[in-house]
């Protein structure tokens, strides 16, 4: 006897096996490392996870956000094939103060690249104790597991997209101005100045974009957990007039100019005003 299938029981029938398709694909945006596809190594700790669904959610969120990824997913761990070449950022999934994986050692090995933690969803203190363990070993973001893996993607893509830490502010290079990812601090004519996480996070901000004004909003998404970070509205301000003073010990102090009621940008011409 045969069996008249409609057009929606056909696609009930054959969508499961599209979607897979679909995340193979978005997987294979770059069969091999290449240097315009950006490496994204994501370490999955969780013992529980499931690493086929992880990865197709982590391809499928690259393909959306239209950049050019290959997608390294390494359950448990790690090896050393999977620093060469070095990778523009790590995500570290289910990690814990007591997690065997020391995001110190990898903050040295990949002293450029970003890391983001995604926590285990544990009792509040101790997820305030792995909050602040996880940025003091080196990570740059730590999401905690209720907000999902979906938000920490949200900041990977928008780490992707900026770039390596390390290369921000090429014209400023040129002026004899860098920033140093690994101690957090801004070189300038080889005289060094020490910067607080949200000083650095909001300067490396504006480097990367020089002579564009940069929006007060943009910019407090980078303030962090920071020394500088306030729940006042006015923790912008205070951040920038503490960054000011700390490049005043360089006469750098000139090259972050104020734009009222839009924002701030960096002038790295204004260096060749300083004495």
């Amino acid at each position: 006897m045969l069996t008249l299938l409609t057009a929606p029981h056909l696609l009930r029938l054959v969508w499961p096996g599209l979607k897979s398709l679909a995340a193979k694909l978005a997987c294979q945006i770059r069969p091999e490392p290449s240097t315009s596809a950006k490496q994204l190594l994501v370490i999955d700790l969780r013992p529980s996870a499931d690493g086929r669904l992880t990865e197709e959610v982590l391809c499928r969120e690259m393909a959306w956000a239209k950049l050019s990824v290959q997608v390294l997913y390494r359950p448990q761990g790690t090896s050393e094939n999977d620093f060469r070449p070095a990778p523009e950022c790590i995500l570290v999934l289910g990690w814990r103060l007591t997690s065997p994986l020391s995001l110190l050692q990898l903050r040295e090995k990949c002293p450029d690249a970003w890391i983001l933690v995604l926590g285990t969803g544990t009792d509040a203190p101790a997820a305030t104790e792995d909050f602040i363990a996880a940025l003091t070993l080196g990570a740059d973001t730590y999401v905690e597991e209720s907000m999902g893996l979906r938000c920490l993607l949200a900041y990977a893509c928008h780490f992707l997209a900026m770039g390596r830490p390390g290369a921000a502010g090429e014209k400023a290079e040129e002026e004899c101005i860098r920033l140093d990812q690994r101690s957090r601090r801004l070189v300038v004519n080889g005289h060094q100045v020490r910067l607080s996480r949200a000083q650095f996070s909001v300067l490396q901000k504006l480097m990367a974009h020089p002579y564009e004004t940069v929006s007060p909003e943009t910019l407090s998404m980078h303030l962090g957990q920071g020394e500088d970070a306030r729940p006042q509205s006015n923790a912008l301000a205070v951040c920038i007039y503490r960054l000011r003073k700390a490049l005043s010990r360089v006469g750098a102090d000139q090259c972050i100019e104020a734009e009222p009621c839009f924002g701030y940008r960096f002038n790295p011409d204004r260096l060749e005003e300083l004495p």
